[in-house]
């Protein structure tokens, strides 16, 4: 699912896990500092310190804009006049991911820049 690829190509988990499309990179140096990043400028946007809630905020925020990429290629797919099932799932997850990869290359400066579509 969504939160998990995001969990896993942040490295956000403490435990072994698989992720649901297989073998991916996690993200890069740059990604995680371009992730860092917005973080800090978000709280310097709120006036507040570094906080769980804004990291929290960022993270739903990534999740929203990601599930959106997920959703229009799940629609593509099942339009495109094949029959799709939810073995084919992983397809559209897949999109999300690359999307998600190629995004983060590249600093993002506010919430109001997350962008993914």
């Amino acid at each position: 699912n969504v939160s998990h690829m995001l969990v896993l190509f942040f490295d956000l988990h403490t435990f072994a896990s698989v992720s649901p499309i297989g073998q991916v990179a996690r993200a890069s140096k740059r990604q995680l500092r371009n992730l860092a990043r917005l973080v800090v400028r978000e709280c310097q946007a709120n006036d507040v310190d570094v906080s769980a809630n804004i990291c929290k905020l960022v993270l739903n925020e990534v999740f929203m804009e990601l599930l959106g990429v997920v959703h229009r290629d799940w629609m593509r797919l099942s339009q495109a006049g094949a029959k799709t099932s939810l073995i084919d799932f992983p397809k559209a997850l897949r999109k999300g991911y690359d999307v998600n990869s190629s995004f983060w290359e590249r600093p993002c400066d506010s919430l109001g820049d997350l962008k993914m579509s």
